[in-house]
């Protein structure tokens, strides 16, 4: 019986500890209107559960409603209870809210009769052991819609897997190797810069480099797509596998050329690697064009004055993808060499 108890008494200590109370901001927008910040807090308190599900009572504080410039609702608890949430493994510790709509139970209401409401938890709020991003929407009497916003939502990397072409050069000539499926992660920085960082860079599936990360990438944005450049020393970071001996190149500066472009769902690099014996030209992707894939204007040879790649770069002849050609006349085109 002892041992029992001393189970159970671990078991409510565990729940205590991994409850939290987040102090901050919600930002509340009352019927599509500018949204007014209010200093709140939230309590998030893991659910006891025999099963693999992660069920929380998210409670919101204090929370206040403006009414007016100068008055405003204030519900001393809105109660959200068993609300599910998803382990990801990974992302900084943080437990993904499923998106659903809730009956909140509150306590201490300033509007008679006024117990429970609808609240939906909407899709991407999540919390770790230091922060909350909670987003959340609901309609008091079915006539005034209520949306808020706690805490600020996290910067996830991105992670971009596609084919790497690599061609070496050494004194004997270039060779080129079969296409390898790849990983390159890019992360937002706090700053609004990028880090850039090929994971496990592996030539021809045996000579193991490392993690080839590019920091403080600032990038420039045309049409939808990130475009960024970068030339100088970078320190090979090993690779996650292993010890970091297996790495042949880890904590080696080595000189880096990089232009890439970005998308939501794709990214196009081309890298080029000094390692003093060879040097490693990889391109990662494809390359990505402004919604123009399908120009097939061919120009006349005759009448072309310059032709500059999207870059911006003067070209002596037109190359693979989409080419800016000026013509004598001073007109440009886009064409498309296949």
């Amino acid at each position: 019986m002892r041992k029992l108890f001393t189970i159970v008494a671990m078991a409510v200590m565990a729940l205590a500890v991994n409850a939290k109370d987040y102090t901050g901001t919600f930002a509340i927008s009352i019927m599509g209107s500018d949204p007014i910040e209010v200093e709140s807090s939230v309590s998030v308190n893991p659910v006891e559960t025999t099963d693999d599900t992660l069920p929380y009572d998210i409670i919101l504080n204090n929370f206040s409603v403006p009414v007016s410039p100068t008055s405003s609702l204030t519900f001393e608890k809105i109660t959200l209870s068993n609300v599910l949430a998803d382990d990801t493994g990974g992302m900084g510790g943080y437990k993904f809210f499923q998106e659903g709509t809730y009956t909140a139970q509150i306590t201490g209401s300033p509007i008679p009769d006024l117990t429970s409401l609808y609240i939906t938890i909407v899709d991407g709020s999540c919390v770790n052991d230091d922060n909350l991003y909670l987003q959340i929407s609901m309609s008091v009497f079915n006539t005034i819609d209520v949306n808020a916003t706690f805490g600020e939502e996290p910067k996830f990397p991105k992670y971009y897997t596609d084919n790497l072409n690599i061609d070496l050069t050494t004194t004997d000539g270039t060779q080129s190797f079969p296409a390898q499926k790849s990983t390159i992660v890019v992360t937002e920085q706090e700053d609004g810069n990028y880090t850039l960082s090929l994971t496990d860079f592996t030539l021809a599936g045996a000579l193991k480099v490392g993690t080839i990360e590019i920091k403080d990438l600032a990038a420039t944005e045309t049409d939808g797509i990130k475009n960024f450049s970068f030339n100088a020393p970078v320190t090979i970071q090993p690779g996650s596998t292993g010890e970091a001996g297996d790495w042949m190149l880890a904590g080696q500066s080595v000189p880096v050329e990089m232009t890439a472009k970005m998308t939501d769902d794709k990214l196009y690099a081309v890298i080029d690697i000094d390692m003093v014996i060879m040097q490693v030209h990889v391109v990662f992707g494809s390359d990505i064009t402004s919604g123009i894939d399908n120009v097939t204007v061919t120009p006349n040879a005759s009448g072309v004055d310059e032709i500059y790649d999207l870059s911006g770069r003067k070209l002596n002849e037109m190359q693979k993808g989409i080419n800016i050609v000026r013509k004598a006349d001073g007109t440009t085109v886009k064409v498309l060499k296949k």
